[in-house]
């Protein structure tokens, strides 16, 4: 019964929202002219943040790599002299 409930209401929201949009349209556009410009800044940082901690990732991975490589590297010059 809950469910059907919640159907109901999010169907009368959707159209309480359209019918908003259309009649407040020019109320609308200033808003998202408004919130739009921080919204973008605001991602673009987010993204760019993301972008940096990924590379700084990436340069560790790759450090930690050589130098996993490079004790192997040791650990077999010492297996071989030991024989």
């Amino acid at each position: 019964m809950v469910k059907y409930v919640v159907l109901v209401v999010g169907v009368i929201f959707v159209i309480l929202g359209i019918w908003g949009v259309i009649v407040w349209w020019p109320d609308f556009l200033t808003v998202l002219k408004g919130g739009g410009t921080p919204f973008l800044a605001f991602i673009g940082a987010i993204m760019a943040i993301a972008a940096v901690s990924e590379i700084r990732d990436a340069i560790a991975r790759k450090k930690e790599e050589e130098k996993e490589k490079e004790q192997e590297k040791q650990e077999s010059q010492e297996g071989q002299k030991q024989e």
